[in-house]
This record gives structure tokens, sequence and C-alpha cells, in this order.
């Protein structure tokens, strides 16, 4: 897929989970165990792909996770991914891709809604630590405001940022922030889904961000 060149002085802000690092198996294996802890659904690996085109409120309401526990869940799942984190790999091919980027001078940045402890020690383990900033945490609805809050504290100019993501979520976010999107879809999100979503970019292997 050819994809035109974005402006030179981009700043990428990366998502983390899915897009930079291979976490969906353990994720479902965190999910499934939570389910039994809260009496909700767990997921059948013969509906990951139908899983695959839905949102992150769609997955909620289909697992049927009440909603005034999300919070509380989510935060439990950070906690029990912290244990996992050296068992979860990059996705192959994006260190090499990073260590190039920073090799040109980019500005690298990290948001997530995974906490903050897991991304450091996940950059840590895999020799990753090449970010320029680094924030997690983020509300699982709250994606923008978040990214709002980082533009400013680190005064990027929005038509210099580029978001890279790989959920639905994270092109909405960048919209409402007035920043470009570059999606992936080797991530959590299907192509299909991300490609009726129209990002800015549409990537389908991890060496089409050095043309970002």
């Amino acid at each position: 897929m050819l994809i035109p060149t974005a402006n030179h002085k981009a700043t990428l802000i990366f998502d983390f989970d899915g897009t930079l690092a291979d976490s969906l198996q353990t994720a479902i294996t965190v999910i499934n165990r939570l389910a039994k802890m809260y009496d909700f659904c767990a997921i059948h690996p013969l509906e990951l792909t139908s899983l695959r085109e839905k949102s992150a409120l769609e997955i909620v309401r289909h697992l049927q996770i009440p909603i005034l526990k999300v919070p509380l869940i989510a935060q439990k799942a950070r906690q029990m991914m912290r244990s996992e984190q050296q068992k979860i790999r990059p996705i192959n091919g994006i260190p090499i891709i990073l260590h190039t980027l920073k090799s040109r001078g980019r500005t690298l940045g990290l948001l997530s809604s995974n906490s903050e402890e897991n991304l450091r020690l996940f950059n840590q383990y895999h020799k990753l630590e090449l970010f320029d900033f680094i924030s997690g945490t983020s509300p699982l609805w709250g994606k923008a405001q978040h990214l709002k809050r980082l533009l400013k504290e680190h005064k990027l100019p929005r038509q210099e940022v580029i978001m890279v993501g790989d959920e639905l979520r994270d092109i909405e976010a960048a919209r409402q922030c007035g920043i470009k999107i570059a999606a992936v879809s080797w991530g959590y999100n299907s192509y299909e889904a991300l490609q009726e979503a129209q990002p800015d970019w549409l990537l389908e292997h991890p060496r089409q961000l050095l043309k970002l």
C-alpha cells in the first residue's frame, strides 16, 4: 500500500498495546480471568475475528460488563498485565523501526491506557527506551482529553503531530484533537474496521512507519 510522505517535522505519538506490543493474546487471558472474578462473559477464541470489528464500547457491551465497573476492571487488568510484561514481545519489526526513526531525529511519544509503569518495564526489558515522553493510564473513553493535555504540556504544534494506533478509539481521539492519524492493521481492530473509519493513513506493515 503506497502512502503519502508526512511532514518531515512530525512528532509521532504511539499507542502501546497492539501497536508496539504484541499483547492481544495476553490481554484475552487477563480478560477471561477477570470475567470469572467479576461475573461477565469471557472471550471465546471463535469470536475473536468478529470482536476485532467492534469498538471498545461495543466490546464492553458484548461481554456484558457493567459500565460502572469498567474503571475498576481496567485498573485490575493493568495490575495483572504487569506480571505478564516479560512474556509480551514487541510486534515483529517494530524495534528496528523505532531505532531507525530515533536515529533520524524524530520526536517519539507514547500514550496508552496501560499503566506508565508497565510501559517503562516493557521498554526497559526490550531496550526500547527511545521515547521523549511517556504517558500512561489514559481513560478507556477519555483518550482525546489525555491527548490534548499531552499536546499542551509538550507544546506540540498540532499540524506537526501524528498519532499511531491500532484501534477505532485512536482514530476518534486524533480527530477530536485535530491531528493526523496513522492506523495500523496488525493490532486489536481489523483492517476493514479501521478502513471504514477513514484514517489519514492505513498501514499494513511496520516498515511503512518510516514514511511518517
